[in-house]
């Protein structure tokens, strides 16, 4: 279950068709070629039985999102919940601070992880002061007082020149890996 208000179904299925065929599928829709636009119809038509399992909701009620995934999971095995992005995300009721509200969505995201046995990747910006040739830290995430106490693992990305630096933390410990664009991406 993929939830955003990020893209529309139609970047997200050129997006998933790209992933799945290791082909960019997106320029030939921006440039207007006809043969390349064929050309991923014919890949999607390939990948449709992979499609159809991708399900997306687009909105920004916590609330829906947590029943949209219970509901689903007592029809067919969901296997993952992709918040897109986590402060994108209302809760119920009202929340003193920015930082509050955030932490009850973390709170809830959590608590659907438990209840449904699969991981739920919620994904949150950095700080904008976040930038120069330092890697980022938990205290560069936005709103993070309770992201950082919620989650199992953080994974921050960083780009650097050439190279693409994860810093992973997990129970507390930290884990740096470094390696090139092209091999991530």
């Amino acid at each position: 279950l993929y939830c955003t208000v990020e893209m529309d179904a139609a970047e997200i299925g050129l997006k998933a068709i790209s992933a799945l065929t290791t082909t960019d599928c997106v320029t030939p829709y921006q440039t207007g070629n006809k043969e390349g636009i064929a050309e991923v119809k014919w890949r999607a038509g390939h990948q449709s039985h992979i499609l159809d399992r991708l399900h997306i909701f687009y909105g920004t009620r916590l609330d829906k999102l947590v029943n949209l995934a219970n509901q689903m999971y007592k029809k067919f095995p969901v296997k993952l919940v992709i918040c897109d992005f986590i402060s994108s995300m209302t809760p119920p009721g009202t929340h003193g601070t920015r930082t509050e509200a955030i932490g009850y969505v973390s709170k809830a995201l959590k608590q659907l992880a438990r209840d449904l046995q699969i991981p739920v990747l919620a994904c949150s910006q950095l700080n904008r002061g976040t930038v120069g040739n330092r890697r980022p830290t938990m205290k560069d995430l936005r709103d993070s007082g309770e992201i950082e106490q919620d989650a199992d693992i953080v994974i921050k990305t960083r780009i650097d020149r050439n190279n693409v630096i994860l810093s992973v933390n997990t129970s507390g410990q930290g884990l740096h890996k470094r390696g090139y664009k092209q091999a991530m991406g």
